[in-house]
């Protein structure tokens, strides 16, 4: 008679790359780095780009973002943006 397998079998990890029948994800994107250096980097782009599109206006740009100037100056002095470059 067919004996029942066991609901959980431990030699076989539970990773979705494992049950497709892979040993590790094959696409090349396991990312590099931290989630917060990743999170600064995108942050730090969008204010660029945001600056570039209103020519270094920091109000503007607070707007076209959707916070405040004081935000936005904090952001700025973080990541040691220099709007004026942009006008």
């Amino acid at each position: 008679m067919h004996q029942a397998r066991p609901r959980h079998d431990k030699t076989i990890p539970c990773h979705p790359t494992y049950a497709m029948g892979r040993a590790w994800d094959t696409s090349n994107t396991i990312p590099s780095g931290s989630l917060s250096s990743a999170v600064a980097n995108f942050e730090r782009d969008r204010i660029i780009d945001a600056l570039k599109s209103t020519q270094g206006n920091i109000a503007a740009a607070a707007r076209l973002l959707a916070t405040s100037e004081r935000i936005l100056g904090l952001r700025v002095k973080k990541y040691g943006i220099q709007p004026k470059q942009y006008r």
